[in-house]
């Protein structure tokens, strides 16, 4: 990866990181719900999509996304990343109790940041999983993302479901032609396993 790209991936986790972490605190204070969330994302979609059309860029916006979006997303649909994070924090919002909800946001927020930025640069063993990731950052991931998650779960259940969520990221997931973010995966599977042990 070209130190530019480093960069990048880099700014983009942390953004990825503060965001969910905000999302999480908001969802837990009630300032936010799944219907917020929702329409955030149908805004930003439509928002996007009318830029893309528009074929005009403007300058303080495609700045702001050429620090934060791949170049290949700035072409073909800008602000991809963060429609897909909002969409799955809001099913995530509407799908489980506000609990488990925060907590798998949490699980995203930490678990995708941290997994990739240890993963990248301090990881040294590849898995089988994936050819190209390596396993030190998830295993620095789940332990960080566990612990937070454990101020709204306990701590054990959010251990295994952040270790599940982990390890369903590793694939890529395509259904019908169709790649499945892991934006989707992680909060969906984390909750479900919360939503298992919790019952």
């Amino acid at each position: 990866m070209k130190p530019h790209e480093e960069l990048l991936e880099f700014r983009r986790k942390t953004l990825h990181l503060l965001i969910g972490v905000t999302i999480a605190a908001l969802l837990w204070l009630r300032i936010l719900d799944a219907v917020i969330l929702l329409s955030l994302a149908f805004f930003l979609l439509g928002f996007f999509l009318f830029l893309r059309e528009l074929h005009y860029k403007i300058p303080f916006l495609f700045t702001l996304l050429r620090l934060f979006e791949r170049e290949k997303h700035i072409r073909t649909f800008p602000g991809k990343s963060a429609i897909n994070f909002l969409f799955a924090c809001a099913l995530t919002a509407a799908l489980f109790p506000r609990d488990i909800a925060v907590a798998s946001i949490i699980i995203l927020a930490f678990g995708d940041a941290i997994s990739n930025i240890i993963g990248h640069h301090l990881g040294r063993t590849t898995t089988p999983l994936h050819p190209i990731k390596k396993i030190e950052g998830p295993i620095v991931a789940v332990c960080i993302a566990s612990y937070v998650a454990g101020f709204f779960v306990p701590f054990h259940y959010a251990l295994l479901a952040a270790s599940v969520a982990m390890i369903l990221e590793f694939p890529e997931w395509v259904f019908f032609g169709v790649h499945i973010d892991d934006n989707l995966i992680i909060p969906l599977s984390s909750g479900f396993i919360l939503l298992l042990l919790m019952w």
